[in-house]
């Protein structure tokens, strides 16, 4: 319990005497004190240190009967009572909110967290390993500090919904455009990205019908598309996305880096993404989710 002001008390020093005291009061959302000098005293000091009550195995001292000091020289005996003046800070325990409870009170905010979920359970599933801590892995590494974990999560559901073959599992899903696997990307974009990034003839070269190089090839491509939203408005260059950086990467994921319009695809796309990022509006649902 915190005290933040005390008044009509009086200072009490270390050569202060307690008689006698009851502990038989449970402790309450707040208590407060006054002291009244029986003898009716014209000079009334303010309490500096926080004396007001004591507490033992849970209880708090509720009444201090024979309550003395030293005051000028003589001994004098002042009692201290309850009342109902607000003196002392009223104090209510924070009530913790889980991830659990947030989701069970919004369903609108649960529905799009099942989709991650969904989605990353179905990657886990088709990689043949936990997702999850691979993709910490690759945005720690390769994200440059600029791509967020639940903005990979979020494009692997609008794009494949997790998924990195076909229903029949025949092959890598592969889109009506040429898009490849579960971040649907094309051959053009895995030009570019090796070309930009140097990645050209080394180890990391990225092949998008592979799924791990498609898992870098998209963290790649956010890294790239922040850079150079954040430039152009940095520049004064109007967004139609506006100055929602988060927002204009999704979409010109979609529609690509140069785009400077939305397209009916780019505006169906970037309502899903940002239906998704009411999750990112409690903290605590996050963090349940990245450590699940």
């Amino acid at each position: 319990m915190k005290i933040s002001e005390i008044n009509r008390t009086y200072n009490i020093f270390q050569t202060n005497h307690f008689s006698k005291y009851q502990q038989n009061t449970p402790i309450q959302d707040s208590i407060s004190f006054k002291a009244r000098n029986k003898k009716n005293l014209s000079k009334k000091e303010q309490v500096q240190n926080a004396i007001t009550y004591l507490s033992v195995a849970g209880f708090l001292i509720s009444s201090i009967a024979g309550f003395s000091k030293i005051f000028d020289g003589k001994k004098e005996t002042v009692e201290i009572e309850p009342c109902s003046e607000p003196i002392v800070e009223n104090y209510q325990e924070e009530e913790i909110e889980t991830a659990s409870d947030i989701l069970m009170e919004n369903p609108e905010l649960l529905e799009e967290y099942n989709k991650i979920m969904q989605a990353l359970n179905t990657y886990s599933e088709q990689l043949g390993e936990d997702a999850l801590p691979l993709i910490k892995q690759r945005v720690a590494l390769i994200g440059n500090g600029n791509v967020d974990i639940m903005d990979v999560l979020k494009i692997l559901w609008i794009e494949s919904n997790g998924k990195i073959y076909n229903e029949e599992n025949s092959g890598i899903l592969t889109s009506s455009f040429g898009a490849y696997g579960a971040f649907q990307l094309t051959k053009d974009t895995q030009e570019f990205l090796n070309s930009y990034f140097n990645l050209e003839n080394t180890e990391q070269e990225l092949d998008v019908k592979n799924p791990y190089d498609n898992l870098d090839a998209c963290i790649y491509l956010l890294r790239f598309l922040y850079e150079k939203r954040s430039n152009d408005i940095e520049n004064g260059k109007v967004l139609p996305t506006g100055d929602n950086i988060k927002t204009a990467v999704a979409w010109s994921y979609h529609d690509g880096a140069w785009a400077s319009e939305i397209s009916k695809y780019g505006q169906d796309y970037i309502e899903k993404y940002e239906k998704l990022s009411l999750l990112d509006e409690y903290p605590q649902v996050i963090e349940f989710i990245l450590n699940s």
